[in-house]
């Protein structure tokens, strides 16, 4: 499972081109905020069901258990399937065992057949309508279904069954994330860090809510937190370096994607962050080089086709900026900066009715997004070509 996740925000780059169209504008627009949290599924550990019985086990029973205590071992090695028939062997012997459901669970959680799992922990519950664990792992998978309501509820009996479980503040203060309520976030990551206080995770994703609130220092002192307690977590030096670039401290920005780079060589992310701060510095080579790596790395990656388009603006290599913007378009199709800039290159090649055709549809997209500055910005570029077609 890939843990590392950067959050990826549009660096603002006014682009200057020539006195006939004054500057190249795009959106400052913010990528999804992406915080890792443990889909970790818990197992009975150890291998030996709870003694809900006072009489001696039966033979059956006895069985049934040696079953599930193999099982166990098959888990261990990932032998997904033996352990899943002998798991069905213990619960042919015993219905009630329920720690072979919620065992049986998490075999098909890792084997990715979430539906199985779902069943198997419900029924453990059925049989143990208190049994943490078993709410624990379906709160996960239902998070990962992004069935958020279910997933909340077993949260919040989770913490009822067990309150100093961090685990649980940890991913319900993700979907309080998800939602914008931030401050039911911030205090169960807090719960989670006083819980648990080697808890990197929780440091991380505090630390993506403070920086979701403008508070940029809190941010990277939970980042760093989190690098002290996990010196090899790729995310916290992604996010730190990020917040660190916006507030113009870009040598310790510069040296934390290096840092991420080190340890995640194959995310898009921390290369397309690093060539927006490239291009904040003009750097306009080492800017393309990261877009380049970006785009490799991931081929449907459109904000990076259009901030590569961005700079081959610059370059005044308009056909390859736009090929790029035309990309970006094909990926998605109301990316109203990417027609307003690509116009803007038709223009520069005097192909003006593909240029006005390009302002029009951004106009549109501007005006339907309720961004009244681009919608202006549209306008004002139709106006001028219009004066440019009359000459």
């Amino acid at each position: 499972m890939k843990t590392q996740g950067l959050t990826s925000i549009f660096s603002v780059v006014t682009i200057a081109a020539t006195s006939l169209l004054t500057t190249l504008i795009f959106s400052d627009q913010t990528n999804a905020q992406i915080a890792f949290f443990p889909f970790i599924a818990i197992p009975s550990y150890p291998y030996e069901p709870s003694n809900r019985q006072q009489n001696e086990p039966s033979d059956r029973q006895k069985e049934a258990i040696t079953y599930y205590k193999q099982g166990g071992e098959y888990l261990k090695q990932e032998k997904w399937d033996l352990a899943i028939s002998s798991y069905n062997q213990a619960i042919t012997l015993e219905p009630t065992l329920l720690e072979a459901y919620n065992n049986r669970g998490v075999v098909y959680q890792n084997q990715g057949k979430l539906d199985l799992a779902v069943a198997d922990y419900t029924k453990a519950i059925e049989l143990s309508p208190n049994y943490a664990s078993a709410y624990q792992n379906r709160a996960i998978v239902y998070h990962k279904q992004q069935q958020l309501p279910l997933a909340l509820a077993d949260y919040n009996k989770l913490i009822d069954l067990a309150p100093d479980n961090a685990i649980a503040y940890n991913n319900r203060a993700m979907i309080y994330e998800g939602q914008g309520k931030l401050d039911l976030a911030i205090t169960d990551y807090t719960k989670a860090i006083q819980y648990q206080p080697e808890f990197p995770q929780a440091y991380h994703n505090r630390g993506i809510a403070y920086k979701m609130q403008q508070k940029p220092e809190l941010a990277i002192a939970d980042f760093t937190k989190a690098i002290e307690v996990n010196p090899n977590y790729a995310s916290a030096y992604g996010n730190r370096g990020l917040t660190y670039s916006e507030l113009g401290k870009w040598n310790l920005a510069l040296a934390d994607y290096g840092k991420t780079i080190q340890l995640e060589p194959n995310d898009p992310i921390v290369y397309y962050n690093r060539g927006n701060l490239y291009a904040q510095q003009k750097k306009w080579n080492l800017a393309l080089s990261d877009f380049d790596k970006a785009i490799q790395l991931n081929p449907d990656y459109e904000s990076a086709y259009y901030n590569r388009g961005l700079v081959y603006s610059r370059q005044q290599k308009h056909d390859l900026a736009i090929a790029d913007y035309t990309k970006a378009i094909e990926l998605n199709s109301n990316f109203a900066w990417a027609y307003f800039n690509r116009g803007t290159g038709y223009m520069f090649k005097r192909e003006f009715k593909t240029a006005k055709d390009d302002f029009q549809e951004a106009a549109q997209l501007f005006q339907t997004q309720r961004n009244q500055l681009g919608y202006q910005k549209a306008m004002e570029r139709l106006q001028r070509l219009q004066l440019l077609m009359n000459d």
